[in-house]
């Protein structure tokens, strides 16, 4: 049997991930810990797990099959909720991550735990509010074990020491994320910012403009260097820029993508599609300059995966660069009336 913890990156959802698992060895015996955000990842580690027949998922951010097999199911699941700007603080600070990745997993996280906080068979913790061995006995009672926080303080079945009085499990100090944010560059704070975008609202569903910057995307399908400067449009008809792999919540999204555009460059076309329904916008510059283009993404759930935009040529070229600017993300309030043809843009280019 899987139970599943799906929280905020964090030392929070770290011991409520491990207070689950003990719980469960004190229940069944035995159990894993299984960190992963798809199905697949999920069957993966069980078949290299031997053959441990209970485990504790921990999911960071969980796409629309799990969610709509956890509907489906019925079954009870754990949301840990935390300061976002913690969150980001602990991955950068305290672990070492790069700020680019770790806005991904952050704006990744909030945007699958609104979805999944919002569902009958969510226990919704909070690192702000609880305490603890307190949430732990919320959570046995929730998932139906019985054994409650109080187990957790003694040895485990294995002669394991426990996790005590969880010394550090609870919110980070707001006083230090809140000096480590102020001390970020500006253009880093506006990186960040904007891809959290919804989620520095308390993960309280109100959806609100997203902005993705430049250095969250990739120049073809290298994993580096980021895309922060003209890219040489030379060579086959290919893939120039992808990114930001960004999970994003439910919702009918307009995406302003623009781009500098060199004189030389100007003969060809340009292709922005996304992974996900479809979307599908063609630049014809004409001219140099910016354009701006725009897709329409219409997720009715969440994203079995993060959002990847891709920006291609169509044919050969011989020289000239592309120089993406921003990404800006608004949400709909209300699906098309009709299924929109591909976006074509052949205006003039607009004022940076």
């Amino acid at each position: 049997m899987l139970f599943f913890v799906i929280g905020l990156p964090g030392r929070f959802a770290e011991w409520c991930e491990s207070a689950a698992t003990r719980l469960v060895q004190h229940e069944f015996g035995s159990a894993a810990l299984i960190a992963a955000d798809t199905f697949e990842e999920v069957t993966h580690t069980l078949l290299h797990s031997g053959g441990t027949a209970h485990g504790v998922v921990a999911a960071r951010h969980p796409g629309g099959r799990i969610r709509r097999a956890l509907a489906g199911s019925g079954r009870p699941f754990v949301v840990v909720r935390d300061d976002p700007w913690a969150a980001l603080a602990d991955l950068v600070a305290g672990r070492g991550l790069g700020l680019v990745a770790a806005t991904r997993l952050v704006a990744s996280s909030c945007a699958s735990l609104g979805s999944f906080a919002a569902m009958p068979g969510a226990l919704v913790l909070d690192a702000r509010r609880d305490d603890p061995l307190t949430a732990a006995d919320r959570i046995a009672a929730h998932l139906g074990l019985c054994s409650g926080g109080g187990e957790l303080t003694g040895p485990g079945p294995g002669g394991d020491s426990g996790l005590g009085a969880a010394s550090g499990a609870g919110a980070a100090d707001p006083a230090v994320s809140a000096a480590w944010r102020d001390a970020l560059a500006p253009d880093e704070r506006a990186l960040a910012e904007g891809a959290l975008g919804p989620g520095l609202d308390d993960l309280a569903g109100n959806l609100g403009p997203i902005a993705w910057s430049p250095e969250l995307f990739f120049v073809g399908d290298r994993p580096e260097p980021p895309a922060t400067g003209g890219v040489d449009i030379t060579g086959r008809a290919r893939c120039l820029l992808r990114g930001p792999q960004i999970m994003l919540p439910p919702a009918i999204w307009s995406a302003a993508v623009t781009v500098e555009i060199s004189p030389d460059a100007a003969e060809h076309g340009f292709v922005v599609e996304a992974n996900a329904g479809g979307a599908r916008a063609v630049i014809h510059p004409g001219r140099g300059g910016v354009f701006e283009t725009s897709l329409t993404l219409a997720l009715g759930d969440l994203p079995d995966r993060p959002i990847e935009l891709l920006l291609s040529t169509q044919r050969p070229a011989f020289h000239g660069h592309l120089t993406l600017l921003r990404v800006a993300l608004t949400p709909q309030p209300h699906p098309p009336a009709t299924a929109a043809e591909p976006a074509t843009v052949e205006a003039p280019p607009s004022a940076p």
